[in-house]
């Protein structure tokens, strides 16, 4: 099994977290941290807080409906009307044709 430094299993969770793959990112610092070498209390903490961010992100991840991106224009109050119409039945507003 290859043994990695701190160095090298940071590098590869900021890796797999920007792929996406939490969980393994979590992982990889967890394997180093309870690998049974002298870890030092600023690299435990450093793990610690690692592993929650990508534990967070992956709960961010399954929680993830739609994703809706909205635009702004400006428009004076009194032309509100002319621009937008109100969706019936919700609290969000569309342009108009």
């Amino acid at each position: 099994m290859l043994v990695l430094t701190w160095g090298e299993s940071i590098e590869a969770y900021w890796k797999m977290m920007q792929s996406g793959n939490y969980e393994e990112a979590a992982a990889k610092v967890e394997a180093y941290l309870n690998e049974g070498k002298r870890v030092t209390e600023e690299e435990r903490a450093e793990g610690e807080d690692l592993i929650m961010k990508a534990l967070t992100c992956q709960e961010m991840k399954k929680r993830a409906k739609d994703v809706k991106l909205i635009d702004s224009i400006k428009v004076k109050r009194e032309n509100m009307v002319e621009v937008c119409n109100m969706v019936m039945g919700g609290s969000s507003m569309k342009l108009s044709e």
